[in-house]
């Protein structure tokens, strides 16, 4: 059917009447004076010659559902490559057995088990025209071939379609930070939190960790493959545990979180260093008078000499009785940027034992890492009375003393002073008539 063309143009223009329609974007038909018009669909050609399109029929042009179909001159197709994982020319594509060459690549000692990648039935019996449902796709895209057989009868025809799907975004896990250092001595807890992608679904997540040294990426060696340092029943959780004393002091360490989309296979990764903690060290101990008598000499309880990178340091003092294996050390004060104490001690040693008590000072960083105790023996002899009137004057000067505590707020250290006057009059010796007895009173 002849068209007439009636569009603008302005420019000079060859008189060959093939570069007039050219200019005019219609097809110039030879040695006549008209333009054909575009092939109707189902159709191809340069609309002086119209073919039927074998591709758009049900058999796809005799080409495989997986593959390009293109029209040729003359009726003919061209069938496209099979796709990655299949083979054969076009027309039919067979899945190929990965696991059939070389084990698929697997190490010879595993099993290779091969992936079928198409085959899927979806439901038979649809009777709506929608049907939502979730594809894998991958950064190259991934083609998915649908087939859609309607019957009636014993007649039916079939319509395929194919559609490439991308790989969505990652699912993005974060591993909760964890500020200064970790003490070796201490359970470590690694938590992390995993936001999804484009996807929708859950994520595999798997913990691995590795030793950094200096000047260099890290060891390779999974530091958790080694079962025996974790103390939570598995490695692909969202929270990690691993058992006191797993991790080397003085080492920085890398915890790395893998997520996997099980949706999409699509993978996501967090990293996060721990620097594990070194404990004071050099520091020593002195106690001043060396000997003296419980609940009335004044002692000096000093410590120095500590060397540490996280300071402050803090301290703590405790004592134990010497021979009394019953109990474990008593505190003397609670922990506190002090170095130096000064006090009176609350109870004397065995004498059976030479009246030893052991001093000691606990000293950690400001991260909480403690450093082994260090000790000073010091001996503590028990009160000797030699009169009732001397016995009744140590109990009114405790509670005197007592009481200056408690209106000093010191409440504490009224309680230690009370009940050291107790064990001294527990055990207190008496002299009599030049003889001297040490037997407990009767309180």
């Amino acid at each position: 059917m002849a068209t007439s063309t009636a569009s603008a143009f302005s420019g000079n223009l060859s008189t060959d009447p093939a570069n007039i329609f050219t200019a005019f974007g219609d097809t110039y038909a030879p040695d006549v004076g008209y333009t054909c018009g575009s092939c109707p669909e189902g159709f191809v050609g340069d609309g002086i010659n119209c073919e039927v399109d074998q591709c758009s029929s049900a058999d796809f042009g005799g080409c495989d559902p997986l593959v390009n179909c293109t029209s040729a001159p003359g009726g003919g197709v061209v069938c496209g490559s099979c796709p990655q994982g299949y083979d054969g020319d076009g027309t039919s594509c067979e899945e190929r057995d990965e696991c059939a060459i070389n084990n698929g690549d697997c190490d010879y000692r595993t099993n290779c088990t091969n992936t079928v990648r198409d085959g899927t039935l979806l439901p038979s019996t649809l009777t709506d025209a929608i049907l939502q449902i979730f594809l894998q796709g991958d950064a190259d895209g991934r083609s998915h071939t649908f087939k859609l057989t309607a019957s009636k009868g014993d007649r039916s025809s079939s319509l395929y379609t194919t559609v490439t799907v991308g790989k969505g975004a990652p699912p993005v896990p974060a591993i909760m930070p964890i500020p200064g250092k970790v003490n070796t001595g201490a359970a470590l807890t690694m938590q992390a939190s995993v936001a999804v992608g484009n996807s929708s679904g859950a994520s595999s997540l798997w913990w691995s960790a590795y030793q950094q040294t200096e000047g260099a990426e890290g060891d390779i060696v999974d530091l958790l493959a080694d079962a025996g340092v974790l103390a939570s029943e598995s490695r692909s959780g969202s929270t990690l545990v691993l058992h006191p004393n797993a991790l080397a002091e003085n080492t920085t360490y890398v915890f790395e979180l893998e997520a996997v989309s099980q949706e999409d296979g699509s993978v996501g990764r967090s990293s996060a260093k721990v620097v594990t903690n070194t404990p004071p060290s050099g520091g020593q101990l002195l106690v001043t008078p060396t000997t003296g008598t419980v609940l009335q000499t004044e002692y000096t309880v000093n410590t120095s000499g500590w060397e540490d990178t996280d300071l402050p340091l803090f301290s703590s003092f405790s004592y134990r009785v010497i021979g009394d294996d019953t109990r474990a050390g008593v505190i003397l004060s609670a922990v506190g940027p002090q170095q130096v104490l000064t006090l009176k001690m609350p109870e004397s040693g065995l004498e059976e034992f030479g009246s030893v008590v052991e001093v000691a000072a606990h000293v950690e960083d400001r991260y909480g890492c403690k450093a082994n105790p260090v000790l000073f023996n010091i001996t503590v002899m028990a009160v000797e009375f030699t009169s009732d009137s001397e016995m009744h004057d140590f109990v009114d000067s405790t509670v005197s003393e007592s009481e200056t505590l408690l209106s000093n707020g010191q409440a504490a250290d009224a309680l230690n002073s009370i009940t050291g006057s107790i064990s001294i009059l527990a055990g207190a010796c008496w002299l009599y008539l030049n003889h001297r007895w040490c037997v407990p009173l009767a309180l």
